[in-house]
């Protein structure tokens, strides 16, 4: 009895320790990877577009893209549309941004059609 519950205990620890440890919860939506101002940027003068890329192609159509000035107000900006880069957004900043921080705020959808929301900041210098 004593030798039947030995050999149990040693088959299930090494069971166990054969058993590969369970793998991460895979992340399939899209991702922010880079960024036209950069995420927490200084540029010397405003841009004349925002752009974005993603891990994954965008659903242009379901893109939107928007510049906040330091007191929240909405910046204008072009619609967001699509670039070279199938995993890229843009719109163009239709009027010059003076001195100050601001946030780019967006949304997306990438191949999984679910809507991924973002923000970041940058900063005009001069």
């Amino acid at each position: 009895m004593l030798l039947k519950s030995l050999a149990l205990a040693f088959g299930v620890f090494a069971i166990g320790r054969a058993t590969p440890p369970a793998a991460p919860l895979a992340d399939f939506h899209s991702k922010l990877v880079r960024a036209e101002p950069a995420v927490d940027s200084t540029v010397k003068e405003s841009p004349a577009r925002v752009r974005l890329w993603f891990n994954e192609a965008c659903e242009v159509g379901l893109s939107t893209i928007k510049i906040l000035d330091a007191s929240g107000a909405e910046v204008a900006l072009g619609k967001a549309t699509a670039t070279d880069d199938p995993r890229s957004i843009a719109a163009a900043v239709t009027g010059k941004l003076a001195p100050g921080r601001y946030q780019v705020v967006y949304k997306t959808a990438g191949g999984d059609g679910h809507a991924v929301r973002g923000e970041y900041a940058f900063t005009v210098s001069k």
